[in-house]
């Protein structure tokens, strides 16, 4: 065959039929005579003094994920500019990819997970799989928050985590290591308010460049629990996605969640056992403590649509006087008007927050009210004014008493962002 020879080997086995197997030894003795001219041509930035893992492992990669034959020009040249793309954002990004490296947390982890129902378990080859709880994520609420830079650049760096366990394991066994990712679409509305399309071009746009810095990464991504409206999110989400990454895409559309056995199990679909597999999906991960931050953020989070010429009131009881009050409140569009007040057991009430109007394009606004006396605190979201259009308000409202903090730092954490990310 005409890849033997030009990688100088006399195997039986074709170039496909090596990359299945995964085998790096023999793709490296198929690809060799290519191997060696990446290398030559990216000899100038390839500075293996300063980067010893810039070696043939790799750029292997780079060969195998750039053409259907890594062995035609096109494909070498294809190869060569995706090495040099990704030396040069390394380059770019050396401190923040080290800090990866030496086990620091990507920047922002703590505050994603609070809107993200994300979590990492293992294959049986020890690489990781990261799964995606469609019903513990809110990407609208997430997109509201948080620039959508830094939302792009979250969906990249973390893939670097995955990159290091995934080289590491390929170097020890020998074996091309990849991830496996798997969306759980259980309980999922496209009419909830949580699906944004900002989130969507977010991730569309990092795994576009991920595809040049992580190639031979991604086994493939399962997505299970289909909803009944799939096929249209489908085409939303497909106008986001590489041709190369909706190739590696299985659908599943019923898995766990009660559903009987015969339906399968994920461990029919990627080489996982049941330790390893979470609980709602049929399997003995325990995910208590992995889906926690985004349990506690769906059950103080509360979203309300306000018809027009009408208001909407959260009546609060205050037990105690002088305990303090924190909020978190954000408008999908235009605006309402906001008050708060204190009805006291007896005598006048308290206002806390005079009348203002709060806009969609102050994003998000926290703050705090110390409420003096014991009784109801009264939020009003008025729309009163309003003759044709709805409004679309979230909030989160938590009485913090004299002696717990901890519903303060909860919330401020859960909502904003405001501490260090």
């Amino acid at each position: 065959m005409a890849s033997l020879a030009a990688g100088g080997n006399d195997k039986k086995d074709s170039s496909k039929e090596v990359l299945i197997r995964g085998e790096i030894d023999d793709l490296m003795d198929l690809h060799k005579n290519h191997l060696k001219e990446l290398k030559t041509r990216c000899a100038d930035v390839l500075d293996l003094k300063k980067y010893p893992h810039y070696d043939d492992i790799f750029c292997l990669r780079y060969l195998l994920s750039n053409a259907k034959n890594p062995n035609s020009d096109k494909g070498m040249d294809l190869a060569e500019a995706a090495l040099r793309r990704t030396i040069s954002w390394r380059e770019e990004n050396a401190d923040l990819l080290n800090d990866i490296k030496n086990g620091k947390k990507v920047p922002f982890d703590d505050v994603w997970r609070r809107y993200m129902g994300v979590f990492r378990t293992f294959l049986r080859n020890k690489g990781p799989i990261n799964f995606v709880i469609v019903n513990h994520s809110s990407t609208k609420a997430l997109m509201d928050d948080h620039p959508f830079e830094k939302v792009k650049a979250f969906c990249l760096f973390t893939r670097e985590e995955d990159f290091l366990i995934c080289d590491r394991l390929t170097r020890e066994t020998r074996k091309l290591v990849k991830t496996v990712s798997v969306i759980d679409m259980y309980d999922m509305s496209v009419f909830s308010g949580d699906a944004d399309k900002r989130f969507a071009k977010a991730l569309g746009d990092a795994s576009n460049m991920s595809t040049d810095l992580y190639p031979q990464f991604l086994d493939k991504s399962i997505l299970v629990n289909l909803p009944n409206v799939f096929n249209w999110v489908w085409k939303i989400l497909k106008l986001f996605m590489s041709e190369r990454t909706l190739a590696k895409i299985v659908l599943h559309p019923v898995l766990g969640h009660g559903a009987s056995d015969s339906v399968g199990s994920l461990g029919d679909l990627c080489d996982v056992d049941e330790d390893n597999i979470p609980d709602f999906l049929g399997g003995k991960f325990d995910t208590t403590e992995a889906l926690r931050s985004t349990r506690e953020r769906k059950e103080a989070s509360v979203t309300v649509t306000i018809p027009a010429r009408m208001s909407n009131e959260c009546r609060i009881n205050i037990s105690e006087a002088n305990s303090m009050v924190a909020y978190l409140i954000s408008v999908a569009e235009r605006n309402v008007i906001l008050s708060a007040k204190i009805v006291p057991l007896s005598g006048p009430d308290i206002v806390l927050f005079e009348s203002r109007k709060v806009n969609a394009t102050e994003g998000t606004i926290t703050g705090n009210w110390i409420a003096p006396l014991a009784g109801t605190l009264v939020i009003t979201f008025d729309n009163t004014y309003s003759m044709l259009r709805s409004k679309t308000v979230r909030y989160c409202i938590q009485v913090v008493s004299n002696n717990d903090t901890n519903s303060l730092e909860n919330l401020v954490k859960m909502g904003t962002g405001t501490e260090s990310d």
